[in-house]
């Protein structure tokens, strides 16, 4: 998309997705910190996070390029677990595949597992307290390759606390979507309107929903 400013010069914005190689990527002629809102980060869609020091990037842009008009809408997003993106920052523009870490196969086991396990079970597991587990969710874990031993159910218990990490983090989230006007005079976004208010989740269903995403080989 296009972007005209008064001086009768072109701001170009694109998104670029590739779901084979779990690229996404949001770029433009310029820098993007020089288009966006002032102060356009992610405490524009958590206002109360108090805390924004990190090792780990945990959302990404996701950006409706206008087809008519240049109102456009960006949307907070979860970077699908199992890529690793250190950053300094918990949103970024751009990732890939290439990000990845290397126990792909274990997130996409995870995921599966955490569909059917039960809430106490995924409670033990996170405690530590596995010797409490019944045996239903002991004969799921066996199914998906996460109870063969003891570095591999501790892998499953910390992989655990990093998605309720990013839980605690996502349920501050006041509104997913922002709608950016294009201010043609400053050659940049402003921020049109907020979107509404995320309904609050359990940890349990958040680990279940579509909000959350997981890498697994595509093609």
């Amino acid at each position: 998309a296009a972007f005209k400013g008064k001086n009768g010069n072109y701001t170009f914005l694109e998104q670029e997705i590739s779901d084979c190689s779990w690229l996404h990527k949001v770029s433009s002629n310029r820098n993007l910190k020089e288009l966006l809102p002032k102060g356009f980060g992610i405490q524009s869609f958590i206002p109360n996070l108090k805390d924004t020091s990190t090792k780990e990037a945990v959302f990404y842009l996701d950006v409706a390029i206008p087809r008519h008009g240049t109102d456009t809408q960006v949307t907070l997003k979860i970077i699908p677990f199992g890529m690793h993106i250190k950053s300094d920052s918990l949103l970024i523009y751009n990732f890939s595949e290439y990000d990845k870490r290397a126990n792909l196969k274990d997130a996409h086991n995870i995921q599966q597992a955490l569909l059917i396990l039960s809430d106490k079970g995924i409670e033990y597991i996170y405690k530590n307290k596995q010797c409490k587990l019944t045996e239903s969710d002991i004969k799921i874990l066996n199914r998906y390759e996460l109870n063969e031993d003891k570095k591999v159910i501790n892998m499953f218990h910390d992989e655990l606390h990093k998605l309720k990490n990013i839980y605690d983090v996502y349920s501050k989230i006041e509104q997913q979507s922002i709608l950016l006007k294009w201010d043609k005079n400053k050659a940049r976004f402003i921020i049109k309107e907020k979107g509404n208010h995320i309904e609050p989740i359990s940890f349990y269903k958040f680990l279940r929903s579509d909000f959350l995403k997981y890498w697994m080989a595509t093609c």
